[in-house]
């Protein structure tokens, strides 16, 4: 597990590289496997949300379709989420990742979503959720970069990524 870690961290580093080199092309980037992603990203991060009492649920089916995106920026994003997830729950909770092919959608599409049960976004975070810079976490480190990533691995790659208030707020 620490070299597989080790490797996904380096595997980051190389990727700032190549962006802040701007010789990053998605043209490369083949295709993975979304439950392949989530189980990368689950690995990394189940310890440090059991360490905080986060459960985690996957409703992430094993036979869905291949997605144009690089394996190691798919898993990338998820581990993004979960984070943000985990960090928005300072006593606990759960987070629920899942995925499913979008029926009708020609060629097929898959969506995946990761909901937490903490207490919502703030209305006035809405807006500026996938802006550089844009946290609300600066209290205890947050760069607001971590949204703003997502969505430019996504985008390179021919998808997107949204916010929605829950539940709760």
């Amino acid at each position: 597990r620490i070299r597989r870690a080790a490797r996904h961290c380096q595997d980051i580093v190389l990727g700032v590289l190549d962006r802040a080199r701007e010789d990053y092309h998605a043209d490369g980037a083949g295709a993975c496997s979304i439950g392949e992603a989530v189980d990368g990203a689950l690995e990394l991060c189940r310890a440090g949300m059991g360490d905080r009492g986060v459960a985690i649920n996957s409703e992430v089916p094993g036979r869905l379709p291949a997605v144009r995106a690089g394996s190691v920026d798919l898993m990338r994003v998820f581990q993004n989420l979960l984070w943000n997830a985990r960090d928005a729950m300072p006593e606990g909770g759960l987070v629920v990742i899942g995925a499913h092919l979008v029926p009708g959608s020609v060629p097929a599409e898959v969506e995946a979503w990761v909901e937490d049960s903490g207490p919502g976004i703030p209305p006035e975070m809405m807006g500026a959720l996938f802006k550089p810079f844009s946290t609300t976490k600066k209290a205890h480190g947050g760069t607001g970069l971590g949204l703003y990533l997502c969505r430019e691995i996504l985008a390179k790659n021919g998808g997107s990524i949204a916010a929605e208030a829950g539940r709760n707020g």
